[in-house]
């Protein structure tokens, strides 16, 4: 009976610990913005970006328009690096550094542009990249509501 009883409880042990290493993750959204002054996007694939972010962004980077140019969705476990190309210039990695805290890396034609380090809990980080005469690039990084797991915040 006693070795039953222990047989059972590692087996439970087992099954929790295996679940929760499948729960320790978040997903996130990433998209790679163009500011530009101009009214029309110069590729037809670029779409509006939508009201809220617009008005997230318009005070900070003041530009006319936002396009988003590319959009990727990332799944990120825990203590370990996710890397996206989102262009044929630029990248980004994500990192859960531990149970409250990411960075994420910015990279422009290979090398690293900018790196920035959160909470998990912010909902969304910018991080600008390159800017030219009229224009600028820069990456939105978005947690996707409900990804961060209860084993991930124990």
């Amino acid at each position: 009976m006693k070795r039953l009883t222990l047989l059972l409880s590692l087996t439970l042990f087992a099954i929790a610990l295996v679940a929760g290493l499948e729960d320790s993750s978040i997903t996130f959204c990433i998209q790679l913005i163009r500011g530009t002054n101009l009214e029309e996007p110069q590729n037809a694939s670029w779409k509006p970006v939508g009201p809220r972010l617009t008005k997230r962004l318009s005070p900070v980077f003041r530009w006319k328009a936002y396009w988003e140019v590319s959009r990727h969705a990332a799944k990120v476990d825990l203590g370990k690096t996710t890397r996206v190309r989102l262009s044929k210039e630029r990248e980004v990695e994500i990192k859960l550094m531990d149970r409250e805290k990411a960075e994420v890396r910015l990279f422009v034609n290979g090398k690293l542009s900018r790196t920035s380090k959160q909470s998990i809990d912010t909902r969304i980080w910018v991080l600008g990249g390159d800017k030219e005469m009229d224009e600028s690039w820069f990456i939105v990084v978005k947690r996707e509501q409900g990804t961060i797991t209860s084993s991930l915040k124990k």
